[in-house]
């Protein structure tokens, strides 16, 4: 089988598939990686996107609804959410904020003692009936395709609070550009970043490189980018160069 059948075959088993996850399994250059991708595009047997390419039925992650992304890398999602968890501590105030990434951490913090800030319905839903989590939940305009509220009352929320940890997802991440949302309403997450002590991105290494609009954190802004590992290791040691902790997902704790 030729390179180009098997990134075929990779791309329609795993849905959306980044440059650097193919250049892994293939062992192949970055360059060979994305003439395959080219050849491929242009004989109409997948969707080239920025960042990578998914099979045919497949739209690019930030034009999905909620429910397909939610199910986009799932298993990658999962993993990072239980390894960026492993830093929050008992009493805690944390805001989350939306995004499919940033909901994952909910079945790790369940039966926690929390303090939860929040405009995402997606982790209202699955915190609301925690008998130890409080939840603060953030008014604001209803925006249907994330399902969450964001606008100038979400921000006026925010005056009066200070938080331990702000989680948050990004559509798109590099060492150059920093973090990014496909959103341009913005002001929400810049907000948080002030009042937040700690500040944490959860994004999956098919989002390095790929196509957020506008940006919502610069590197040296961020304290822990926790991913998995097809995040290439130039790109790891670049961003610790900018003072940013990467903690991979499926990097076990010793003694586990």
């Amino acid at each position: 089988m030729t390179d180009k059948s098997k990134a075929l075959a990779l791309i329609n088993e795993n849905g959306f598939t980044t440059v650097s996850q193919l250049c892994k399994a293939l062992s192949i250059s970055e360059s060979t990686a994305r003439r395959i991708l080219t050849k491929l595009d242009q004989q109409g047997l997948i969707l080239r996107v920025h960042g990578g390419a998914a099979p045919l039925d497949r739209k690019e992650p930030e034009k999905m609804g909620m429910a397909a992304r939610q199910n986009l890398n799932r298993k990658e999602k999962v993993q990072i959410a239980k390894k960026a968890s492993e830093i929050i501590t008992e009493g805690s105030t944390l805001i989350l904020l939306g995004g499919t990434n940033v909901a994952e951490l909910c079945p790790f913090i369940v039966d926690m003692h929390l303090t939860v800030i929040t405009n995402s319905f997606l982790v209202f839903n699955a915190l609301q009936y925690s008998a130890s989590v409080s939840i603060f939940f953030l008014g604001g305009l209803f925006n249907p395709k994330e399902y969450e509220v964001g606008g100038f009352l979400a921000n006026q929320n925010l005056q009066y609070i200070r938080a331990n940890f702000l989680f948050m997802g990004a559509a798109s991440f590099d060492e150059k550009s920093g973090f990014s949302t496909a959103d341009p309403a913005i002001e929400l997450y810049l907000s948080c970043i002030e009042i937040s002590d700690t500040i944490c991105v959860l994004a999956d290494s098919s989002k390095y490189h790929s196509s957020g609009v506008v940006v919502t954190a610069k590197p040296q802004q961020v304290d822990y980018l926790f991913t998995d590992k097809g995040l290439p290791q130039e790109a790891i040691q670049r961003f610790k160069g900018l003072g940013v902790n990467v903690v991979l997902a499926d990097e076990a704790k010793e003694g586990q």
